[in-house]
């Protein structure tokens, strides 16, 4: 049989194999069966007359009557590599490579491994190099700038759209931020945010729990003959997660953690008989002193006869543990003294906490 090597005559312009036989495959190989040279290959090229007014090199994969794809170099547009959701080039391209290496996706990729048990699904960025310090692998989420969208990673169980979580960069503030979203079909970082990340490194943590309670006015005859307090803060500066309450005077742990206290008491009224004070931060696991001995003898003179009392302890805690600050003078012959409150710009009596780890 004749071997015409050079297929560009008029008659050999459309090239079909075709069939119409069901269960027969169809197919064009080229091949090269020599195995003796590396320099032996087998291609197929595509080619068109050059880079002024000339159409693409592309090839088309259709199902016909369903859908079709194309990939190929479209000439008119910087000759990018590119493969489109189509029949041809330029239309509705779904990526793009340009010579730059740089690569456009049009409609986001999803990586789905359907009811395979037991086996993880990974995206993954691989450099496998290990001569040099500068081969790095790295995976990028960008956008066009500060006028663009967020920059971001979603994080979803299929589902469960109310317990999506979002990390990324607000392009509103250029902060980082960890927020958790209802809606997982948001286009933006628009769920709650619990971890916030300003470019200069402050961070902020707006449900991380923290109070600050006190005593806004003096309470008279608490103690004095041995009568333990809880003290009375009846007011909050700030509550940040609503776990203190005024009424108990006492903070609740809504998580199982540690907990850093501080409180500082003020006495008043106190006399030379009361030869014993104290003042402890107690929790459901341990409570610890921050004042414990004569505090007659300490009190303020010139007839004022305060105390302050003040200290500070890390509590482990479980979460529905409760903390307070307990109060005590003992010695007098009745529970004369009082403790001491004020105005939230000038704090006398308070007790403040927060979660540290």
């Amino acid at each position: 049989m004749a071997v015409n090597n050079d297929l560009n005559n008029a008659a050999l312009a459309d090239f079909l194999v075709t069939s119409s036989t069901a269960g027969v495959d169809r197919k064009l190989t080229i091949s090269n069966t020599d195995n003796s040279a590396v320099s032996s290959p087998a291609h197929l090229q595509v080619t068109v007359g050059g880079s002024t007014n000339t159409g693409d090199p592309y090839i088309n994969f259709l199902v016909t009557g369903a859908g079709t794809f194309t990939l190929g170099v479209d000439n008119s547009d910087s000759d990018k590599f590119k493969i489109a959701n189509s029949s041809a080039l330029g239309t509705t391209d779904v990526i793009t490579i340009s010579g730059s290496l740089q690569t456009t996706l049009t409609t986001p990729i999803t990586v789905v491994q359907t009811s395979n048990i037991g086996a993880g699904v990974q995206l993954g960025v691989v450099n496998t190099d290990t001569s040099n310090t500068a081969s790095s692998a790295r995976l990028v989420a960008g956008n066009g700038g500060l006028g663009g969208g967020d920059a971001y990673t979603l994080y979803n169980m299929n589902g469960y759209t109310s317990n999506s979580w979002e990390t990324g960069v607000d392009h509103t503030t250029a902060n980082f931020k960890i927020n958790n979203n209802a809606n997982s079909s948001t286009a933006n970082l628009s769920g709650t945010n619990f971890w916030n990340m300003t470019p200069s490194g402050q961070r902020t943590m707006p449900y991380q729990p923290a109070f600050l309670a006190y005593r806004n006015a003096p309470i008279a005859n608490q103690t004095g003959a041995g009568t333990e307090i809880d003290t009375p803060f009846n007011a909050v500066v700030y509550d940040q997660g609503s776990n203190f309450n005024v009424t108990t005077h006492a903070f609740t742990a809504p998580v199982t953690g540690l907990y850093l206290f501080e409180t500082s008491v003020t006495f008043y009224n106190l006399g030379a008989a009361n030869i014993y004070g104290a003042v402890w931060i107690s929790a459901s696991n341990r409570y610890g002193y921050v004042y414990n001995g004569n505090i007659g003898a300490v009190r303020s003179g010139g007839g004022i006869n305060n105390y302050t009392a003040a200290g500070s302890i890390l509590i482990d805690m479980d979460a529905g543990d409760v903390c307070i600050v307990g109060a005590s003078a003992d010695g007098g012959a009745g529970d004369t003294v009082g403790i001491r409150g004020s105005a939230s710009t000038a704090l006398e009596t308070f007790f403040s906490g927060h979660l540290v780890a």
